[in-house]
Formats: C-alpha cells, sequence, structure tokens
C-alpha cells in the first residue's frame, strides 16, 4: 500500500497543470507568485461547519468564517471550536491595487506566529519582511528592463540564508543559480530545463542531471550523472528516465533505469476518445507491480478506478458518481485484501452539504459532515 501511495503521488504529479505550472517559476519569464491559497478571488463561502456525526447526532466540532475584501480577496479566515473558542485567524491586508501589504497567522493565546510584510516599489516586489526563526527578510532585484534578477533571503541577525540569482539571454530565462544549503546552477533553454548542477553545502559537486527535448519541446530523457561521493548524500539508485509518446503527443510508456536494480517501465494506454484507459509497471522483480484500468460513463466522466497486482487480484478501488448535471456526488475508495474489504471511503455532495464517511472492516468509523454557508 504505501508503494502504492508512492507512486500514486508521483503520477499525480506527472500529469499535475500545477506541477507543469511551477516551470514557469523555473524556467520562464514571467512574473513572480507570491501567493497560495489566500489569494481565492470572487470565492463566495461565508462559513463553513464542521461535524463529527454518530448514530445519533451531529456533534459540532469547528467552524471556519471567511472576510472578503472589496478586491474579493479573503482577507480574514477564523477558525472556532466547538464551543464557540477561536482556535486561530489569519489576516490578510491589502493596497489600494489589490496587491497583498500584510499576512498573519494569530493562534489560540492571541500570539503571532506568522508575519510576513510586503513592500513594492516602480518594477515589483521590493522586499518582504517575516517574523520566523530562519528568514527575517527577502529582497527582489531588478534590472533596468523591470526583469527579475536576485531573490535574496537574510536570516534575524542580518545573515544572508539564500540567495536566487537569474540570468537571461535576449529576454529569455537562461540560467537559475541558488545558493543556501548547498548550490545548485540550472541552465534553461525556451522555458525548459536543459542541464542542472548541484552541489552540497560545503562545495561538494554532487550530481548533473541533463534533459533532453524533442522539436516540440517535449521532455525525451533525464540522466543523471553523479560524483563518487553522491552515494553519501543521496539514497536513491535511478540514473536515467525515458519518456516515449504517441503520435497524439501522450505518454505512453515511461522507463526508469536504474543502476542497481536494473530497467523498468511503465506503460500508458488510452481509449478513442483520448482518455487514459490503463496504466501498467513492469518493475523490477523485488519491487510493486501492478495494472490500473480506468472506466468511463457516456458523459465522458471518469466512473471507475480498479488497481491489480501481479496475481490479478484488485487491491484498489475507486467509484465516482455524478448528477445529471454532471457534478460529483460521491467517490467511494475501497481498499482490499485478496477478496477482503479493509477501509472504505465515501464522500457525499448535496447542495450546501458535504459529507466525508470512512469505514473499516464494513463498519462506520469516522463520518464528517461540512455544512457550507454563502454570501
Amino acid at each position: 500500500m504505501a508503494r502504492l501511495i508512492v507512486f500514486s503521488i508521483l503520477l499525480i504529479l506527472f500529469f499535475s497543470p500545477k506541477v507543469l505550472g511551477q516551470l514557469c517559476l523555473e524556467c520562464n519569464n514571467c512574473e513572480y507568485e507570491y501567493f497560495n491559497d489566500t489569494q481565492n478571488k470572487n470565492d463566495s463561502i461565508k462559513t463553513e461547519m464542521v461535524y463529527l456525526k454518530d448514530s445519533t447526532s451531529d456533534k459540532f466540532r469547528l467552524s471556519k468564517i471567511y472576510r472578503y475584501d472589496t478586491c474579493g480577496y479573503i482577507s480574514m479566515k477564523i477558525m472556532l471550536n466547538g464551543l464557540g473558542d477561536t482556535i486561530s485567524k489569519n489576516i490578510y491586508q491589502y493596497n489600494s491595487e489589490c496587491k497583498i501589504l500584510k499576512e498573519l497567522f494569530i493562534d489560540s493565546n492571541l500570539i503571532v506566529k506568522t508575519k510576513k510584510e510586503f513592500f513594492y516599489n516602480d518594477l515589483g516586489v521590493d522586499h518582504i519582511k517575516y517574523l520566523d526563526e530562519n528568514v527575517a527578510y527577502e529582497e527582489y532585484k531588478y534590472d533596468k528592463d523591470f526583469t527579475l534578477k536576485e531573490i535574496i533571503s537574510f536570516s534575524s541577525d542580518n545573515q544572508e540564508v539564500f540567495r536566487k540569482e537569474f540570468d537571461y539571454k535576449n529576454g529569455e530565462l537562461l540560467k537559475i543559480t541558488s545558493y543556501g544549503n548547498g548550490k545548485k546552477i540550472r541552465v534553461c533553454y525556451m522555458g525548459k530545463v536543459i542541464w542542472e548542477k548541484v552541489y552540497n553545502w560545503d562545495g561538494t559537486f554532487l550530481y548533473t542531471q541533463v534533459n533532453s527535448y524533442d522539436s516540440k519541446n517535449k521532455l525525451l530523457k533525464e540522466k543523471v550523472i553523479p560524483s563518487k561521493d553522491y552515494k553519501k548524500f543521496e539514497s536513491t539508485d535511478i540514473r536515467e528516465k525515458i519518456v516515449q509518446y504517441n503520435d497524439n503527443n501522450q505518454v505512453i510508456k515511461i522507463i526508469i533505469v536504474d543502476d542497481v536494480k536494473g530497467v523498468y517501465p511503465i506503460s500508458y494506454k488510452y481509449d478513442e476518445k483520448g482518455r487514459i484507459k490503463e496504466i501498467i509497471s513492469e518493475f523490477y522483480e523485488y519491487a510493486y507491480q501492478f495494472q490500473i484500468v480506468y472506466n468511463y460513463d457516456d458523459k465522458n466522466k471518469r466512473i471507475e478506478m480498479v488497481e491489480s497486482n501481479r496475481e490479478g487480484k484488485i487491491v484498489h478501488k475507486v467509484i465516482w458518481k455524478h448528477n445529471e448535471s454532471r457534478e460529483l456526488i460521491e467517490q467511494a475508495t475501497y481498499s482490499l485484501s485478496g477478496e477482503d474489504l479493509l477501509q472504505t471511503e465515501l464522500i457525499k455532495v448535496s447542495g450546501n452539504i458535504r459529507e466525508e464517511i470512512s469505514f473499516e472492516n464494513g463498519k462506520p468509523k469516522i463520518h464528517y459532515k461540512y455544512v457550507y454557508e454563502y454570501w
């Protein structure tokens, strides 16, 4: 099961638009992103009430209250326990241009645990101040063309703890050099990482990673060239990853080359509509071999995922149900050992109510109910 979780994460990451989008921060000449989930423009949730259900009643556990400013961004998130006591507060302040100015996290004792202050110049963010034991100040430097050139982080005693330098050629980001707990030099071309050299904190060279692409900028190969001291710092034995595509530019095979355990491929199959239909791993002898099959309904919605082990026995299954508007109303997750049901997770959605129920051996274990109120 642990290997299943690890592979599932890798699979999600490989196909995730969010991960692909993060290349923008690393190699493309685009605006730097400062926020994560704090920037929920046009979000309409007013309160979120969480209940722990049992056989006789709904026990109120906590609530989250959201407030918004004129920009449409969250200005405050308050979390209350079942007694109505404040557990924590997140506060966000913006200027007249809707740029973030301050970000605070306050605990139940009204102590400020996290604080960020943003300062701007005509080029963009000038620096960020932190209330943090590791980083107290972060400075941004630009060139005359309004291009970000350097980010430097300082500790509370004004010691540099991290630095990232950006080099460009003909307007394209060419190289990123990071200094901190070690050193990393990343060379880019046309928004793609071409090679990367990584050093340990004491300056010891660890490895070089070289990537190659086809004429359509699709990744074909990642190759790690380690130093003789690499084994002292890294536990992985993977030295090469080869990616193959079909005529529709969909990944059909990833081949992992391991310098200790050999070669093992992961194959991807699609149906006539271009939807992922099957994933088959052919790992080396001592690893986890499996097959994952996806099924869809006539409205192009994924309704089932079934995973089988090397003996062909089902070990994991997910079933999705949708209403006539094609909205998800139920998700059931089953973990099995042979024919025995070990655990089930059920998600039900109806209007402003969402329920999450987990079962063990067919018996309910935990049942949460979320009730949303909208502005």
